[in-house]
């Protein structure tokens, strides 16, 4: 059994509703307090029951070491300020997580447990679990990927733990394709296809394709137009990647390696969806808001209003029996 497999049978302690009594929850990034954030839909977000779990990684004892590879040698816990990226992974019993100031850690849910964190610094966006256990996370502006070995991962001094940098320009999405066996990342000029060899001493990445978007107009002549892509997710299906841009969200189907229009919403920040539902975060102040977005609901949408928050991104989480 690899090490992803292994986490997640340590991990089922949380208790998942019933198929027919589930009601997905959503967890954010949240840079005012900060903290990672799961809130329900049951009752509207301006209730305090509505938050059912949170965790503080500034405050979290297990950061309270210094961080070996900083240049400032701040304590761990000071890189997780302004969190970036949250995703539920190993069957929504850990979140994956990032912070801009240079954090990136997986927490498990049942207890708050830090099962590692690593620091590529450089504001990082968002990070990706491969099915060795290993990370890759994007970092925006130092204009890479970085790939961690976790089987030399070391919790005294994490800091230290061996990475491989890979230029990708504005690097912001990263995302793990299992049907592919491909690591996918978008930037600023189009989304990068990267081939993994899995190696317990020297794991690697290798570019193996890069899809611009060209520029369809008479006048533009071919010529790469500028993506600038933010979050970059899988579709349900597996079959296309959707990327958030500053003019609107696109499509890229993995099979033709073409780009279409999904929706005409520019600047959103974070897309997630489950059973057919979307869930967006589109900043109302600067890069944040205080609300989630569902495109095809404003009821629901203004009920998402969690007072005093600066909330980054959002995604769909099954909803957890258990509280804070």
């Amino acid at each position: 059994m690899n090490r992803l497999g292994k986490l997640a049978v340590l991990a089922l302690s949380p208790v998942l509703l019933g198929a027919a009594e589930q009601l997905p929850d959503i967890v954010v990034a949240e840079q005012a307090e900060p903290a990672y954030v799961i809130l329900s839909l049951k009752q509207s977000w301006d209730n305090p029951e509505a938050r059912i779990w949170s965790w503080n990684p500034v405050m979290d004892k297990q950061l309270f070491l210094p961080c070996s590879n900083d240049p400032e040698r701040r304590p761990c816990n000071e890189l997780f300020r302004a969190p970036s990226e949250v995703k539920p992974v190993l069957d929504n019993t850990h979140l994956l997580v990032t912070a801009s100031h240079g954090g990136a850690a997986l927490i498990r849910i049942a207890d708050k447990r830090v099962i590692w964190h690593v620091y590529p610094h450089n504001n990082p966006h968002s990070a990706a679990l491969l099915p060795d256990g290993n990370v890759v996370t994007a970092s925006s502006n130092g204009s890479y990927i970085r790939l961690f070995n976790l089987a030399k991962y070391n919790s005294a001094d994490p800091g230290s733990t061996p990475a491989e940098q890979y230029f990708a320009d504005d690097a912001h999405g990263v995302v793990w394709d299992a049907k592919r066996e491909r690591l996918w990342s978008s930037g600023r000029w189009g989304i990068c296809e990267w081939q993994y060899h899995a190696d317990p001493e020297h794991p690697a990445l290798k570019q193996a394709g890069f899809y611009p978007m060209i520029d369809p107009e008479p006048q533009g002549r071919g010529t790469y137009l500028q993506l600038n892509g933010h979050d970059l997710v899988l579709t349900p299906d597996g079959e296309q990647l959707l990327v958030t841009t500053e003019k609107a969200i696109y499509r890229f189907d993995l099979r033709s390696r073409s780009y279409s229009t999904s929706h005409a919403l520019a600047d959103i920040k974070s897309i997630s969806i489950l059973a057919g539902r979307e869930l967006m975060l589109k900043p109302t102040e600067s890069w944040w808001s205080p609300a989630v977005l569902f495109p095809d609901d404003k009821k629901l949408s203004a009920s998402c209003h969690l007072p005093g928050a600066k909330i980054y991104k959002a995604r769909w989480i099954p909803r957890l029996k258990q509280s804070e």
